[in-house]
């Protein structure tokens, strides 16, 4: 059970998505990148994979679906599915590969899943004790056993952020998901970027499906969720993100969750 920590050609054939050894029940991958040096063309690995990030956003992009995955979130892929990942911020990756034996309680489609304390912390520990100078392969044995029984308890979450195909367009997602504050419009966003509005509006429409004042709500979703798992209270999360009142804002997760934030956060730890 040891940690896979080399170059980008890791995500071809020879990397550890193809290592067929049943043995190794998983095998974690963690690197970082500087702005905009993560970029993982469309490939696939008959190893399913978790995609998640302790540090930036990432976009993940398999067939038919496009995301901007924050830190609390990530991204299930199963085994064979083709899938490609970027990022435009500073990024420290932490990837699961997860032998096709080992996934049988696991979605056989691609899913958002919240990531719980618990389970970031598992990956973390277990990177830490596969980079020691001699890593202690029981306890890696073991510990496997756990972050697979935690995976499989990662609830799904209504996520998705289409992060457009673009490259202008996804500058300016990227732009919008860093800037935690509900104050910019629609033409503010349009003359940072040197864009009409109207075309900015067409844009967000073609390239995600939404408008831009739904796309911008769907992500204050998971902006608020990012700062819930940060400990902030509705209160500082309803000012950070603009909204009117708290209670504003405690309305709109619960019609979009079905429970109030401090109980979703209760949930889903």
């Amino acid at each position: 059970m040891t940690i896979d920590n080399e170059n980008s050609t890791n995500y071809y054939p020879s990397g550890p998505g193809h290592i067929d050894d049943p043995s190794r029940l998983i095998i974690v991958h963690g690197k970082q990148f500087d702005s905009g040096e993560l970029t993982r063309p469309a490939h696939s690995h008959p190893r399913a994979q978790l995609v998640w990030s302790n540090q930036g956003i990432m976009k993940v992009t398999v067939p038919g679906a496009k995301w901007l995955v924050p830190t609390s979130h990530a991204i299930w892929v199963p085994g064979g599915i083709e899938h490609e990942m970027s990022a435009n911020t500073k990024i420290s990756t932490c990837f699961i590969f997860v032998d096709q034996n080992a996934c049988h309680s696991m979605p056989d489609q691609c899913s958002v899943l919240h990531m719980t304390k618990l389970m970031q912390q598992l990956l973390i520990h277990f990177l830490n004790l596969s980079e020691s100078d001699v890593p202690e392969e029981q306890r890696l044995q073991h510990l496997s056993l756990v972050i697979l029984d935690e995976l499989a308890q990662l609830s799904e979450t209504p996520l998705d952020l289409p992060a457009g195909y673009s490259e202008r367009f996804k500058q300016i997602t990227t732009h919008l998901m860093q800037n935690k504050s509900g104050s910019f419009t629609l033409s503010q966003i349009a003359d940072n970027f040197a864009i009409g509005s109207r075309t900015l509006e067409r844009l967000f429409k073609k390239e995600t499906g939404l408008t831009f004042s739904e796309w911008i709500h769907k992500m204050k979703f998971i902006q608020a969720i990012e700062l819930l798992n940060e400990n902030k209270s509705s209160i500082e999360i309803a000012a950070t993100l603009g909204y009117r009142s708290t209670s504003a804002f405690i309305a709109a997760f619960k019609k979009r969750f079905g429970t109030t934030p401090q109980e979703y956060l209760k949930l889903t730890r």
